[in-house]
């Protein structure tokens, strides 16, 4: 099963005092994605349209509901339909579980600017593992929510094609719009665990439509151990930074990407690297170390304030990467010994340590590579799942 580098801290230990009342089954998230503005010209409007995507969920229970974001909106989202089904790959659909989504009722639904819509419970029981088909017929929108770098064919046609066998002929895209979660009602004891991150963790040189992230390999781990008890809900954003700018900071998005999700209990945390890359060719606007553990700390403090364990992940290693300096290796090592050593997590996974070379720590094993030295392999991808205790995620 490879190399297990997570560990569980003592003082995360957690005492429960039974009450004799059986907890309801509850929501919980088995698939998300963290969504960015996008301006409609660089996209297309969507006006009368269907959009069709699969969504790759984590954990299954008794029944689903969709969420769907108009976070970033400055004017209503009109959707008239909305269908989910058992995808048959591509833009098919498996005969005969195709289901109308409603949203209060309705089957169509109007999400003001800013919002979310939250669909009626979709009574149909669904496994971890499966992938779902979600069809979505945007009669109008502004500002575009959407996830960037959706490593999924998201298919276009249209007209209201939602109950379409298929979308042959349509126009196709790699981005993913207005989808933000797939929830299924768990178990009393299930839960979710957020993969807070930036390229790494969004899964930037996987395989499109194959689901190898290493959140995505995790799931499947996690599905062995423990069924359906766990989620895993995908929270990264290519790009992204601790404190820098261009677009919302994991900082800024605490709440909003993490806290949010129903049922979270866990937030895995690998990122910083951007901000040490992106900004070591310009030391002046480089964040300090000391900056990023100060970061970090609020992070945990966030955590914790929500009733969150959060786990820090090391930062993988970049030597030979288009932003590498040595100063920037140096911030890299020690906020990795802070990672590590300072007992402030809940747990630790040692993501670097999982795809580095032994013989040159600073670069990763080439196997692990994907080419770049920055982004892991397929094989790295799975190092890193394969490298998380899962006694991380036993039942508190």
């Amino acid at each position: 099963m490879g190399i297990r580098c997570g560990r569980v801290l003592a003082l995360a230990a957690i005492t429960v005092v039974a009450t004799g009342a059986a907890a309801p089954p509850h929501w919980v998230a088995s698939w998300g994605a963290s969504l960015v503005e996008i301006a409609p010209a660089s996209t297309g409007q969507y006006d009368q349209q269907t959009l069709r995507t699969v969504l790759h969920i984590s954990a299954g229970g008794s029944a689903m509901r969709l969420r769907i974001s108009n976070e970033y909106g400055q004017s209503s989202l009109g959707l008239g339909s909305v269908h989910i089904a058992v995808s048959a790959g591509k833009s098919n659909i498996v005969p005969g579980t195709d289901q109308v989504v409603t949203f209060s009722g309705a089957t169509g639904v109007n999400v003001p600017a800013g919002a979310m819509a939250v669909s009626d419970p979709i009574r149909a029981g669904v496994p971890g593992g499966m992938n779902m088909t979600v069809s979505l017929y945007v009669t109008h929108t502004g500002l575009i929510s959407e996830h960037v770098w959706a490593l999924q064919t998201i298919y276009i046609a249209d007209g209201d094609q939602t109950g379409a066998a298929n979308l042959g002929g349509a126009t196709q895209i790699q981005s993913r719009p207005f989808l933000a979660g797939l929830d299924v009602l768990g178990a009393p004891a299930a839960a979710s665990v957020v993969a807070l991150g930036d390229s790494i963790t969004d899964g930037f040189w996987s395989n499109g439509n194959e689901n190898d992230r290493w959140p995505d390999l995790l799931a499947a781990r996690l599905r062995g151990a423990y069924r359906n008890r766990v989620g895993v809900v995908n929270a990264g954003i290519a790009g992204n930074t601790l404190l820098g700018n261009g677009g919302p900071t994991a900082s800024g998005r605490f709440i909003s990407d993490v806290v949010a999700e129903p049922g979270r209990r866990w937030v895995m945390m690998m990122i910083g690297i951007n901000d040490i890359g992106e900004t070591e060719s310009d030391p002046g606007a480089a964040p300090s170390l000391a900056a990023l553990i100060a970061a970090d700390r609020q992070m945990i403090a966030r955590a914790h304030d929500a009733g969150l364990k959060i786990i820090g992940m090391t930062l993988l290693p970049f030597q030979g990467a288009g932003y590498y300096s040595p100063a920037g290796e140096a911030k890299r090592e020690a906020l990795n010994d802070f990672i590590r050593n300072s007992g402030e997590f809940d747990g630790v996974v040692d993501s670097d340590a999982a795809v580095r070379d032994p013989a040159h720590p600073r670069r990763y094993l080439p196997i692990y590579d994907s080419g770049d030295h920055l982004h892991p392999s397929e094989a790295g991808m799975q190092a890193i799942a394969d490298c998380v205790n899962l006694a991380l995620f036993a039942a508190p």
